[in-house]
């Protein structure tokens, strides 16, 4: 793994200084101790003067390549528009940089798998934005199911999704965006247990502006996971139930309320409405900006695998996550 330039903090560069980076991204990178952001990108002027304001100190660029050529950092956090994406990550990369690029990471899987390449030789980390993977309560999960050594059987992912908005650098189709902006999430989430998965089956309809995906997808070993997403309303939710090789289930609702389910009650009698048999754990309420679970998570990830104490793979997987989008799309017409 390449050095870093800094020892204390992780010195960022950020581009693309819209909505996303100010209000979601920048209070979680503001609030951890490994990060310092010194410069910010974005051409409209606008964009990088609201970064001034709040962050007086950075030095602020119009384009990636004088950032590149001129600043000093170790990371290139891009949150940019997602056709840019790839040419930004590529680039930053080109540099010795350093990358976190939102998703999706490339609009297919050759640039995905791409710019992975290009991370490999060049002994960069890359990072891809998949939040979901990253919260507290999966964390926590992992962390228990690896002491009793289980394994996963099968998973039922429901996800609900606001109405799909068609913004300047996403593609100008409501599937396409509901899949690249917004179902991607528990795509990889499944693809994070699964491992080298593939669609078995898809089914998918458009209503003005909903959009219902059933998705079935198919892993070595028999591993399943059943997804039923949507996207058209006023709810922002999900409920992830997995199945254990010891007949644990486990319930994990809004990526935060998660209950587990042993085979053996806490108290060794059956299960009813006279002994609760699960154990659970909730996490608090969020309070950095808009930053919805995972967030800060997937930064603490970030800084790990860039100091080396962290090796779990976190870009593989979403290579395929790529190429489940592509197969659901094509499928789609």
């Amino acid at each position: 793994m390449k050095d870093i330039l800094t020892t204390d903090r992780i010195a960022v560069c950020c581009v693309g200084l819209g909505r996303h980076m100010l209000r979601s991204l920048l209070p979680n990178i503001f609030a951890s101790a490994d990060f310092e952001v010194v410069a910010g990108v974005d051409p409209d002027p606008q964009a990088r003067a609201l970064l001034a304001e709040r962050l007086p100190s950075a030095t602020l660029y119009a384009d990636i390549g004088t950032a590149l050529a001129e600043g000093r950092f170790d990371l290139v956090v891009v949150a940019s528009d997602p056709d840019v994406h790839y040419s930004v990550s590529s680039a930053a990369l080109a540099a010795g940089k350093h990358v976190f690029v939102e998703k999706p990471p490339a609009l297919d899987s050759h640039g995905c798998a791409a710019l992975i390449d290009q991370a490999r030789q060049a002994q960069s980390t890359l990072f891809v934005g998949t939040m979901w993977r990253y919260g507290r309560a999966r964390s926590i999960l992992d962390t228990w199911v690896a002491e009793r050594d289980l394994r996963v059987e099968r998973m039922d992912i429901q996800a609900f999704f606001p109405e799909v908005l068609v913004r300047p650098g996403w593609e100008d189709s409501r599937l396409t965006t509901a899949f690249t902006d917004m179902f991607i999430h528990p795509i990889d989430y499944a693809v994070s247990y699964l491992g080298d998965a593939e669609v078995s089956r898809q089914d998918m309809q458009q209503v003005d502006n909903r959009v219902h995906a059933q998705i079935v997808l198919a892993a070595p070993g028999g591993l399943r996971a059943d997804l039923s997403l949507s996207s058209g309303s006023s709810l922002y939710g999900s409920r992830i139930t997995t199945y254990y090789s010891d007949g644990t289930v486990a319930q994990l609702g809004d990526l935060s309320q998660l209950e587990v389910f042993p085979p053996d009650t806490w108290s060794g009698t059956p299960g009813t409405l006279r002994d609760r048999p699960g154990l659970s754990w909730e996490q608090g309420p969020l309070y950095r900006g808009y930053g919805r679970i995972g967030y800060a998570e997937e930064f603490e990830a970030l800084a790990q695998v860039m100091r080396g104490t962290h090796l779990k793979p976190t870009v593989g997987p979403v290579s395929v996550t790529m190429s489940i989008l592509e197969t659901c799309l094509e499928a789609a017409g």
